[in-house]
């Protein structure tokens, strides 16, 4: 039935998108998360056609009809962006080089699901909230009350997945098969929860990074709207206990720990937040204390808190893949190959471990090490590029924010860029389309911002150093 429904949802967001394609890309974002793999409707297999796609085609008509189209792409390309067009077209450049024709195609595809959707919802939402040569403050608010109303069916999908063990979402028989996956929510010991995503730690980046922004927006509004604050409050507590306790099942540990640095960062900017911090984190050590020693009797801290063996066994996928590395350093060994390398090796006999007793995994479990055996230095150098560049347009948000919202809005895109290294460094994330949307959506906000503030310092520039905007002074006028 919600196959159908995706499909029918199609045409609406053709006829919306021709007037009002702010709320085309909403309901976009809002049904995306219920699609994962190709449509079924009724038992037939629409195969290549997924709601994406269909979406992206609908959202595109709709602008070319209303003579739009063409201002998504701005007459000149941030550094970022071509950042991210060279990484598109090497990566389509190197699937032909290094797989068969009908290979190539399949990489293709899943390379347009992965970068290409989600580089056209970055050029929707940037042009969006851009456009007519200001910001527009009630599409971010729109933006946010979506994104939150996705993080409450996530959340709420993940609980009931813990409690009753029955995975709403399972992948296809044929995905299965293909990726070797399990069907089952149980993960060695854990029950590992993913909503209507196929991989738990999705589902926990996806609450994790809407929970962050929606804190911000309560933040803004609070400032914006006083009245408010009484009925935010009563709501705040409980959502966010809904998304913390979603993001708790999964039992991922970069998820949880980049959430916590993530939150914690924003009180690193002025010395009251320092200190608030400090008490906290004294409190929560004399609690752990008085009860260390019946807490380390639990499976949770010897499965989850102190488990080594699955660190030292992903270290050990590292050593293999910089041997494929060495072997391919220009274009690697094509994408998605590293775990047959792995098994490969090991069958003919080449033991690496990083630990003497711990044997290596199938996955390197990080983004750059997976990027640099299987497609080399050719595209491991523009995803660089591609992290540095966004993290100047986070440094710009804070450096020139001037007032409170801005402020407010520059420790959201640090806190968001941390709890999005947080897993990319410590799993593989290039390969979710579902996490790529959402992640391209947080690049085009912290982009708009920065757009923004370039515009109102450019009237001051003259009278106004760009260094007398520092952040700790930025912070405290704000605090005041």
């Amino acid at each position: 039935m919600l196959p159908l429904v995706l499909l029918l949802s199609v045409p609406i967001l053709f006829l919306i998108g021709r007037t009002r394609p702010e709320r085309a890309l909403l309901l976009w974002l809002f049904l995306s998360p219920l699609s994962y793999d190709t449509l079924v409707v009724f038992g037939v297999d629409l195969r290549v056609v997924t709601f994406d796609r269909l979406a992206l085609l609908a959202s595109a008509l709709g602008l070319l009809a209303n003579g739009r189209l063409g201002q998504l792409f701005p007459r000149r390309f941030s550094k970022l962006e071509k950042t991210m067009v060279v990484f598109i077209l090497i990566f389509a450049i190197e699937a032909v080089v290094k797989f068969p024709p009908r290979d190539a195609f399949s990489r293709w595809t899943m390379g347009f699901d992965s970068f290409v959707v989600p580089f056209y919802l970055y050029l929707l939402l940037k042009y969006l909230l851009t456009r007519e040569e200001r910001y527009n403050e009630g599409l971010e608010k729109r933006l946010a009350m979506t994104l939150a109303l996705v993080g409450v069916y996530c959340a709420a999908m993940g609980i009931y997945e813990h409690i009753t063990l029955n995975d709403l979402f399972p992948p296809s028989p044929s995905i299965l098969a293909a990726r070797e996956m399990e069907s089952s929510l149980l993960v060695g010991k854990e029950i590992r929860v993913n909503g209507p995503f196929w991989v738990a730690e999705i589902l926990g980046e996806y609450l994790s990074l809407i929970l962050l922004f929606t804190l911000y927006r309560y933040r803004v509004d609070r400032v914006v709207n006083p009245a408010s604050r009484v009925m935010a409050k009563v709501i705040k507590i409980p959502y966010a206990l809904l998304l913390l306790v979603g993001m708790y099942f999964t039992m991922y540990r970069n998820v949880w720990g980049g959430f916590l640095g993530a939150y914690s960062s924003r009180y690193f900017f002025t010395r009251k937040g320092r200190k608030s911090f400090l008490l906290v984190l004294t409190i929560l050590t004399l609690a752990a204390a008085t009860i260390w020693g019946s807490f380390r009797q639990t499976e949770f801290y010897s499965d989850r808190l102190t488990n080594t063996d699955n660190i030292y066994d992903r270290l050990g996928a590292w050593l293999y893949a910089f041997r494929a590395f060495a072997e391919h350093p220009l274009m690697g060994i094509g994408y998605g190959r590293i775990d047959r390398y792995i098994r490969h090796a090991k069958d003919a006999g080449v033991d690496l471990r990083f630990q003497e007793d711990i044997e290596a995994t199938y996955q390197p479990h990080n983004s750059v090490i997976c990027l640099l055996a299987e497609n080399g230095l050719f595209l491991t150098v523009p995803f660089l590029l591609l992290i540095g560049y966004f993290i100047g347009h986070v440094r710009a948000c804070l450096r020139l924010a001037k007032s409170p919202a801005d402020v407010e809005f520059g420790l959201f895109a640090v806190a968001g860029a941390f709890a999005m290294f947080a897993p990319h460094m410590t799993d593989r994330c290039l390969n979710w389309n579902k996490y790529n949307n959402l992640l391209f959506v947080l690049f085009a906000l912290v982009a708009a911002h920065h757009a923004k503030l370039v515009r109102n310092v450019a009237p001051t520039a003259a009278s106004v150093p760009l260094e007398d905007t520092s952040v700790p002074e930025i912070v405290r006028a704000a605090a005041r």
